[in-house]
């Protein structure tokens, strides 16, 4: 599940039973940071927890202000440093820095970012971390040109629209600074996707693993089998769609980006063949097929005579996963999918070249 998600149904919760919630995002890092900008962690009142915004070193003192936060309502950014005197009371030893906002979590913001992301759809939030008092906090949530949601006057859209009218597969998360009404504004921009798309072919001991693993690494993920007997929810209760039906069918149902994996496990031609045609015709960040290097000689040798280029085959990691002498279902699923976080985060590094000599010739 994103994490988004299970923070907004977690807050949800929590307001129903009464409590009063802060959430801390990550607006800036330098140097070695443990969480990126955007991620986040929910505090009550009652000091209920969820999330993170550090490996620990920071969330003390991070407490300490959204209880302060809940009680005035007002926002605070919070700067850590190796340097500063607070960042070494709470063990901020890494080197790096770190900015944090504290704010009040409002339901009128959050639900529909759950909306967009249920829908598979991104969408842009624009937060004011500092400024003019009044606007401190204010945010913008933005939807395909659809404002879902603001708290800026329309003075200040105006001043940012062009900052959210970039092109949507443009990089679009970051601090930064603009001029409103000759003040100085600092803000957060933010784009919020839906968590990657993990598509298994084949339901077999493999992808039970690998489902399961997946699922707790935040990806959605579509089990397609057109053995019925493999594809059940009995077997994968945590995926989000399962089609006992053949590829063909099934994948022109599920919506491709470059965040998408595929991962092959039949072993069976048949239905992986035409797996891999769609595949190789999307815009799948990364395509995995299960196998013996023989096995996938052969299958290189069928999609040549399909028409795919030579350039097209490279994209087709075979034998799939990282070479780590994996043995048993939760190992290779291990390593398939440290190779899909691998390529997925550094497109340009094939771990293929990259593996140390002594790993080479593991698979």
């Amino acid at each position: 599940m994103h994490e988004l998600l299970s923070h907004t149904k977690q807050a949800l919760q929590w307001q129903q039973e009464g409590q009063r919630v802060a959430v801390a995002t990550v607006v800036s890092t330098w140097g070695s940071s443990p969480r990126r900008p955007g991620a986040q962690m929910l505090i009550t009142h009652d000091l209920l927890l969820a999330g993170s915004v550090s490996a620990g070193c920071v969330e003390s003192a991070v407490i300490q202000a959204a209880l302060e936060v809940l009680e005035t309502q007002t926002p605070q950014l919070l700067h850590f440093g190796v340097a500063d005197d607070d960042a070494l009371q709470v063990g901020l030893a890494c080197g790096g820095e770190i900015a944090i906002f504290v704010q009040p979590w409002e339901e009128r913001v959050f639900l529909p970012i759950q909306g967009r992301l249920q829908e598979e759809e991104s969408c842009t939030l624009l937060t004011i971390l500092d400024g003019p008092s009044q606007i401190v906090g204010a945010q913008h949530l933005l939807h395909y040109g659809e404002v879902l949601y603001s708290d800026l006057s329309d003075d200040l859209q105006m001043d940012i629209l062009p900052l959210l009218l970039q092109p949507l597969d443009a990089p679009k998360r970051g601090r930064a600074t603009l001029s409103s009404s000759g003040e100085e504004v600092d803000y957060f921009l933010q784009r919020i996707q839906p968590a990657p798309l993990l598509v298994i072919l084949g339901g077999n001991h493999i992808a039970l693993a690998l489902a399961k693993l997946a699922n707790i690494m935040g990806y959605r993920i579509a089990v397609i089998d057109p053995r019925d007997i493999f594809a059940t929810p009995e077997r994968f209760p945590e995926v989000d769609h399962l089609f006992p039906s053949w590829p063909q069918e099934a994948l022109p149902q599920l919506r491709i980006n470059e965040q998408t994996a595929f991962v092959l496990l039949t072993h069976d031609p048949k239905i992986d063949d035409i797996a891999l045609d769609f595949a190789l015709r999307s815009r799948a960040g990364y395509i995995g097929a299960l196998g013996s290097r023989r096995t996938h000689a052969k299958r290189l040798e069928r999609l040549q005579e399909r028409g795919f280029s030579a350039e097209d085959l490279d994209r087709v990691y075979g034998p799939v996963g990282l070479a780590i002498h994996a043995e048993t279902p939760e190992q290779i699923a291990l390593s398939i999918l440290s190779e899909i976080v691998l390529c997925q985060k550094r497109p340009a590094l094939s771990p293929r070249i990259a593996l140390p000599p002594s790993l080479k010739d593991a698979k």
